[in-house]
């Protein structure tokens, strides 16, 4: 101890604030994580980025997961660039904390679109829980086009952490589950204000390639076995029709009027 303790008495000042600064930005480098990417067919790349920015369209999102007190402030343009535009979304989010019951923590959303390039970028902040002002959330939707009408929507996430904590692994595996069950929710409102939504489930309608192949092959079956009756039955026809006329011509024999009046 007393070794130790000279070591920190001897050691230079400015090279000791200088480590705790290098400590600290490693701290904030975040790293990100894929969570999530669906392709739409029939939606273009600006479509797709004016949906998933568009004033409601989280705010349905947020109801819909049992949120409250929804604010947006309206979008603003960066004075930096005028492909950026910036606004602030926040909510309350009821849950269950153990010891205390029903409780709801507060949750700030930054974000930050670039129409230009296809993105949109959400710094989350959360209050009111444990733990939760060692760390923000870094989410980033991009969206490319795959297609004249055709549009890719990824989602990307990380955590920053600005306090060091020992429950850094377990706030990022809640995190990440988190984000993909709000991706899964942005591509579903997605789908449903498209369209392309099971009436009777109210689930996405994604019909997978085997699914489509199963579908087309059963199709040519349907129609074979149609064409298969309509043939035997056009047969039938033709000999009922035969039968017909050979029982008139002999009855003709016997009365030569009823041959004369169907002729």
């Amino acid at each position: 101890p007393a070794g130790l303790a000279g070591a920190f008495v001897n050691r230079n000042p400015v090279d000791y604030y200088e480590s705790l600064k290098e400590e600290r930005r490693e701290r904030k480098k975040v790293v990100m994580h894929e969570c999530g990417s669906e392709t739409f067919s029939r939606i273009p790349k600006a479509e797709l980025m004016a949906t998933i920015t568009s004033p409601l369209f989280f705010s349905s999102i947020l109801e819909n997961q049992g949120n409250v007190d929804i604010q947006a402030s309206a979008w603003t343009m960066s004075s930096d660039d005028p492909h950026v535009w910036k606004r602030v979304v926040s909510f309350g989010h009821p849950f269950n904390m153990p010891l205390y019951g029903k409780h709801v923590s507060r949750i700030t959303e930054s974000q930050e679109r670039n129409n230009k390039e296809g993105f949109l970028k959400i710094t989350t902040q959360t209050r009111g829980v444990p733990y939760s002002e060692t760390f923000e959330v870094q989410s980033l939707y991009t969206v490319l086009a795959s297609g004249a009408n055709s549009s890719v929507l990824s989602l990307s996430c990380g955590v920053t952490f600005l306090k060091t904590t020992m429950m850094s692994n377990t706030i990022e595996k809640r995190v990440m589950k988190d984000t993909r069950l709000r991706f899964a929710a942005v591509v579903k409102e997605i789908h449903k204000e498209n369209g392309d939504v099971d009436s009777a489930t109210g689930s996405p309608f994604i019909m997978t390639e085997s699914a489509r192949q199963r579908l087309l092959f059963r199709a040519r079956q349907i129609g074979f076995e149609v064409g298969r009756i309509g043939t035997s039955m056009a047969s039938m026809g033709l000999i009922v029709t035969i039968v017909a006329l050979i029982v008139l011509r002999l009855l003709s024999s016997f009365y030569p009027a009823i041959w004369h009046a169907i002729r």
